[in-house]
């Protein structure tokens, strides 16, 4: 097991000694047991898709969480892909990002990366000359361009274009060919268009076999109550009865 960071280790072990070591204390942890619970050799064999990988922060965790798997990173900001090319190594990086058909699609870029996304047009307040052209491709597409039968991990982080990028996998999906997912979402009714309500994809991921996992909150307003937070889905199917007990129980 790799190591867990000191602040990881104190709170594991007060949680433990009260008998109460939940999941959802940190996504790469839990996505780990998840995969170990079902059987997956955590090496080359196991496949993950960073999408939306910005410069590269993801990868570095799941590099440090999954050693030695076959990651493909995703990003189609030129000048954010720069940074993550100078920032990721021992990872497949791919220019262009993924949605619900293959083309060429629009973006605004934004002054801070971590907001860039692909623009619906259709949004009145946009500076229409600041967008930029980039290309999209599909999870199915790129899981038959590369020759993988199955994705073990699919991160999704697209500021708001989380079901665009589920809906390019809907076969992947459809066949049991993805076994986990991290995704990005919005709790609440508030919110902008660059967080996808977690009823969406709950229900979207229901019905394609998973369960959620865990939600791992980013940022609360006394306001809004929860307003951002990655959610875990496992695919029931394959996994033992048993899979619900803690993660750090698992040994992992």
């Amino acid at each position: 097991m790799t190591a867990l960071p000191a602040r990881l280790r104190i709170a594991a072990g007060v949680l433990t000694r009260w008998r109460c070591v939940p999941w959802g204390l940190y996504p790469w942890l839990d996505a780990r047991a998840l995969l170990v619970a079902r059987g997956t050799s955590l090496d080359s064999r196991c496949v993950v898709f960073d999408v939306g990988a910005n410069r590269g922060q993801t990868a570095k965790e799941i590099h440090r969480w999954l050693p030695g798997v076959d990651l493909h990173c995703f990003e189609p900001s030129p000048k954010t892909f720069q940074r993550l090319r100078a920032n990721v190594k021992d990872a497949s990086l791919h220019p262009h990002g993924l949605g619900a058909q293959v083309g060429t699609h629009r973006m605004n870029p934004t002054d801070n990366d971590l907001t860039a996304r692909i623009q619906d047009e259709s949004e009145g307040d946009i500076d229409r000359g600041s967008l930029i052209d980039v290309e999209l491709s599909t999870v199915d597409a790129e899981m038959k361009n590369h020759g993988l039968e199955r994705i073990d991990v699919l991160k999704i982080d697209v500021e708001g274009h989380e079901m665009s990028v589920l809906e390019g996998a809907d076969q992947a999906l459809s066949d049991g060919r993805v076994d986990v997912i991290l995704v990005e979402t919005r709790f609440g009714s508030t919110g902008g268009d660059w967080q996808t309500p977690f009823q969406d994809i709950l229900e979207h991921l229901e019905a394609r076999g998973f369960r959620m996992v865990a939600s791992y909150t980013h940022a609360i307003w006394l306001d809004r109550g929860i307003n951002d937070a990655d959610v875990l889905f496992a695919r029931v199917e394959g996994l033992p009865r048993d899979f619900s007990r803690s993660p750090l129980a698992r040994g992992t």
